[in-house]
């Protein structure tokens, strides 16, 4: 236990460090403790300031079991709840809620005599928690009056954005209402596969036909969806009818409407991710599987699941995987595809995406010869999951490093694609596609928890989870070294006989 006096602030990368000049005065170490990574040319603003500063995140004092108690407190305290209330209302508050108290916990553990303060307004924090412990808010502390209220302000802006995220003003109306909407105009896609049919509400977006046969693409009122289809498809047989949905495509309105939908997977699913925020479905609701991986995360979350939506493409089949070891120019350009975070688990910590994009940096100082490209994620782009100012910071971690060979990508994923020779992900699903198109492509997980394509590196896939083997693995595929070649070709014809 450390027995000096501390100043903790637990906070995150919006944090300001003139704002808390006045603590530098008391002159005892300061520790900073993140839910985002701040980057060497923020931590130098605070280290201009402060003679002892330290930063952490939540994640070096949480443990993976730690998290997943956090997952399964909130499920257990969600689990009489559904929909709306459920998933944006008690669910992500108490991710955040529980996550601060076990963090908390530790530090009461690990600290004799501490001073904790708390930056409220930041992303990942719960508010809510730290009001019921002793506690200094630093918006109390350094904020005058008015911007106290311009802050009140941006926390019901950032409230309501968590709610209708991703929805229109039009479509939000209707998925808070608790009643049946009396109109809701949608695109589907029907399709006519093994003798039965099946209606994909909001259309195909991220998957594929793949052997079914498309009898109508269209909208419909789903409302009077019955009525509608008889007239388009009087030959349709509903005694065989099955409705499904992408999972990015769910609206809540469904549920007013229909009493089975299968929630097809549109992405990696996987099978040791969180399962908490599965409660944001009717529990009558199946979850449709298209690859295997698919299944073991079902099995896993002791979720209903069917496999009758096998006309479809998993996101993770390739249609053509050309296994050859012609990787040996000496020209190449190494792409990190960036993750995506957010409250949907408590296992992600939006720092892990931060540190990964640091640690790629640093591979581009080690290899001045090699160009190297950062794609952040798109949903950087939605100040929910990383903050509104996200894609700016890592522009002027980028400017300040000011490397000929380290670029922000601001190209089409297709684009990236076209110039990139090897991929590198924490867990993105677009590394895949890059291996379709015969990249290179490793995983590198640093949390030191859980690895989410475990599934893959499995298969013998190439992946790192320290910076130096990280470096190694890249320096390999550079050069192209003919055993770790070998290895991610044999790896590949492996994934191929799965997917």
């Amino acid at each position: 236990m450390n027995n000096e006096r501390v100043n903790i602030i637990v906070c995150s990368s919006d944090l300001k460090p003139e704002n808390i000049q006045r603590l530098a005065v008391q002159d005892p170490q300061l520790i900073l403790i993140s839910t985002d990574w701040f980057y060497p040319n923020e931590r130098k603003r605070f280290e201009a300031i402060f003679k002892n500063v330290s930063f952490y995140c939540f994640n070096e004092f949480l443990s993976d079991a730690d998290l997943e108690r956090c997952d399964n407190l909130v499920r257990e305290q969600c689990k009489n709840l559904t929909g709306l209330e459920s998933y944006y209302g008690k669910y992500v508050e108490g991710i955040k809620y529980f996550k601060c108290q076990l963090l908390v916990e530790v530090l009461n553990r690990q600290f004799k005599r501490f001073s904790l303060y708390c930056h409220p307004t930041s992303l990942g924090i719960s508010s809510a928690y730290f009001q019921t412990i002793k506690c200094t808010n630093l918006n109390d502390l350094y904020l005058s009056s008015s911007e106290r209220y311009i802050q009140y302000k941006h926390q019901i802006k950032m409230r309501l954005l968590s709610i209708f995220q991703g929805e229109t003003n039009e479509e939000a109306v209707t998925i808070t209402s608790t009643e049946t909407p009396k109109q809701l105009i949608i695109k589907v896609d029907v399709f006519e596969y093994n003798n039965a049919w099946f209606v994909i509400l909001g259309g195909l977006k991220r998957l594929k036909n793949k052997s079914g046969r498309l009898v109508f693409s269209g909208e419909i009122d789903l409302v009077d969806w019955e009525n509608e289809l008889k007239t388009d498809l009087p030959e349709m047989d509903f005694r065989k009818l099955n409705f499904g949905v992408e999972l990015h495509q769910f609206k809540y309105s469904f549920t007013h409407l229909f009493e089975d939908v299968s929630v097809i997977a549109d992405g990696y699913w996987p099978p040791n991710y969180g399962y908490a925020n599965h409660g944001i479905y009717p529990s009558n609701w199946q979850f449709a599987c298209l690859s295997e991986s698919d299944v073991l995360f079902c099995n896993n979350a002791k979720l209903k699941n069917n496999r009758l939506f096998q006309f479809l493409h998993s996101p993770l089949y390739l249609p053509e995987i050309k296994v050859e070891n012609q990787r040996k120019n000496t020209s190449k350009t190494v792409v990190l595809l960036s993750q995506c975070t957010s409250e949907w688990t408590a296992l992600i910590n939006r720092s892990d995406a931060g540190k990964l994009i640091e640690t790629f940096a640093n591979l581009a100082k080690t290899f001045p010869e090699t160009k190297f490209i950062i794609r952040p994620h798109p949903g950087m782009t939605l100040p929910v999951h990383d903050g509104e100012k996200s894609i700016e910071r890592i522009h002027k971690f980028v400017k300040n490093l000011n490397l000929k060979n380290l670029s922000l990508s601001n190209q089409t994923i297709a684009e990236d694609f076209n110039i990139g020779d090897i991929f590198i992900t924490e867990y993105s699903t677009a590394v895949f596609e890059s291996m379709a198109l015969n990249k290179i492509c490793l995983s590198c997980n640093l949390t030191k928890r859980r690895n989410y394509l475990e599934y893959f590196t499995n298969l013998g896939f190439l992946h790192a989870e320290t910076e130096s083997e990280l470096s190694a693995l890249v320096d390999a595929c550079i050069k192209g070294d003919e055993a770790t070649m070998q290895k991610f070709n044999s790896a590949q014809n492996r994934y191929k006989l799965l997917f």
